[in-house]
């Protein structure tokens, strides 16, 4: 029975666990939430290897306010490796997966001194449902990723507390600035680094650790600076008062976060505060404090750190959020599991026969896991669960719309957009797509109405300008089409579609040069014509 404990047989463990739990998302889809951007949309960009430092000088694929390079070139490597079959990208997601229970194993046999309940510990960890489409969805990753280099960060930092080897200390230097280019969630790092030397070592003062102050000041700071510096936001985009508004209206995701962690009866691929209860999470909250009440020897230390570790982890994912997906618990989940170790109850249940209560829990916790992720298998599948789990998200109405659109349905698509458009008039693409099929019926006016309504709401969107010059061409009036899909451009620099349709437009006007300019600009992004 021992041999299960070390590192190789833990790990074994591990594997079959999660094989066989996540093997059938291999065979899974895309959801077009995202995910296509990585593997469709940017392919003629992840092709040339010659890009990769641009990830390191340029804002993320999905958003001009994430700043995430190590990501953004994982999609690069599995381009490459895979050739864009997406199995790869779903053995990537499931690797990483792996990797993340293994590190959690550690973490747990740190703070419970104790390899048995280690184990149990992150099997729950490997299998728990609010995680589930970190292994199983592509997009997921972005926490899993985060975690492969923030949790041997933080061990080898611990370890260094303890051993003071120099490797430990390079280890936890390299790991914490991978963790950085990760996500922006990794300043939460250093955060817990230093309080754990206040509760663990009680160390206040600045004397024995000043390379480690000079390290986490120069290091934030500096990361800040080459973030601000790369993303160059505009001033509306990143106001103070926005910051805190969203951030306070979002406060509750952490009672929701604690119910999932506990009560995992309702997770849902895409959450949103409107259609979620906080009764789940009262309810886990009061039964947890009640679990250590009751508890006699109290640990006060792993307690305290592990309250503050489920909190830290979860803050920044109240910032500009409004989708509270369950897999940015991916590192939070170690501080609940952390505090339910020191109850009692999970001392008892550790004792004897008695610890095969966990593995119906284990059993219970991945087959509610086998089944949610089947929701995410295909894109049609994705967001119909979303519409139903999320009835008033316009987001949910309006991409489950798009997804009739793309299977040709027009009818249901129409009604679908139309019951975002009801629920949010100016939700983002909605009147753009409606536009789209208004133009695949004829309906010219009226498309060209839904554009215009597009480019009022959401005038930085260079499709909506693409598609209004589609319009504008099939009409024939050419000059204004190139004026749109010049704008196209200009919002998005790397609308393929549109450079092609100026590159059309300046040949049959005779207009070699500007053709040639256009096509120069294609090769210098990576794209060559075809010369068939």
């Amino acid at each position: 029975m021992r041999k299960i404990y070390s590192v190789w047989g833990s790990g074994l463990l591990f594997l079959i666990v999660i094989g066989a739990l996540f093997y059938k998302s291999l065979f899974f889809g895309l959801t077009y939430l995202d995910d296509q951007v990585w593997t469709l949309d940017y392919q003629w960009f992840l092709v040339n290897w010659l890009n990769a430092v641009k990830f390191f000088t340029k804002p993320d694929f999905i958003s001009p306010c994430f700043y995430r390079p190590f990501l953004d070139l994982s999609f690069m490597i599995e381009a490459h490796l895979g050739h864009f079959q997406i199995w790869v990208y779903h053995f990537t997601n499931i690797l990483l997966h792996f990797l993340g229970t293994c590190f959690a194993y550690k973490f747990f046999e740190h703070f419970l001194k104790d390899k048995k309940p280690a184990l149990i510990l992150a099997l729950v960890f490997a299998v728990h449902p609010v995680l589930s489409l970190a292994a199983a969805w592509i997009p997921g990753r972005t926490d899993s990723i985060l975690a492969v280099f923030a949790l041997p960060a933080f061990l080898c930092f611990v370890n260094y507390l303890d051993q003071r080897k120099k490797i430990l200390w390079i280890g936890y230097v390299l790991l914490t600035a991978g963790a950085f280019l990760c996500k922006e969630t990794a300043l939460v790092l250093p955060v817990m680094c230093i309080l754990y030397l206040l509760i663990y070592k009680k160390e206040w003062g600045f004397k024995n650790y000043t390379g480690l102050w000079i390290f986490w000041g120069l290091g934030i700071t500096g990361f800040l600076i080459l973030r601000k510096s790369i993303l160059a936001l505009p001033a509306s985009t990143i106001s103070w008062d926005r910051l805190f508004t969203s951030f306070f209206q979002n406060l509750p995701t952490l009672i929701l976060g604690w119910g999932k962690a506990f009560f995992p009866v309702n997770v849902s691929v895409l959450p949103t505060l409107g259609d979620s209860s906080l009764g789940i999470g009262i309810a886990a909250l009061t039964v947890m404090i009640v679990l250590l009440l009751v508890t006699k020897q109290k640990v006060w230390p792993n307690i305290i750190f592990g309250g503050i570790w489920f909190v830290f982890f979860l803050l920044p994912s109240l910032i500009l959020s409004f989708i509270e997906h369950e897999y940015r618990l991916y590192l939070s989940l170690l501080g609940f599991i952390l505090i339910l170790a020191q109850t009692d109850i999970f001392r008892w249940s550790m004792q004897g026969r008695r610890v095969w209560l966990w593995a119906l829990i284990i059993i219970a916790l991945a087959g509610k896991s086998f089944y949610h992720i089947d929701h995410v298998r295909n894109r049609l599948e994705f967001w119909k669960t979303a519409v139903i789990n999320s009835p008033h998200s316009p987001l949910a109405h309006r991409n489950l719309a798009a997804m009739y659109f793309l299977d040709k349905d027009l009818d249901r698509a129409e009604v679908e957009f139309k019951k975002a458009a009801d629920l949010n008039f100016q939700e983002p693409m909605v009147h753009n797509n409606l536009g789209l099929i208004d133009m695949n019926r004829g309906r010219f006016t009226e498309a060209e109405k839904e554009y215009l309504l597009e480019i009022k709401f959401n005038p930085a969107y260079g499709n909506a300008y693409y598609n209004y010059g589609l319009l504008k061409f099939m009409q024939k009036q050419y000059a204004d089409s190139a004026k749109l899909f010049e704008q196209a451009v200009y919002y998005d620099p790397k609308h393929v579609d549109a450079v092609k349709m100026l590159i059309q437009y300046y040949h049959f006007s005779n207009d070699a040069t500007r053709a040639q300019y256009w096509e120069e600009y294609l090769r210098r992004n990576g794209v060559t014509l075809s010369t068939n």
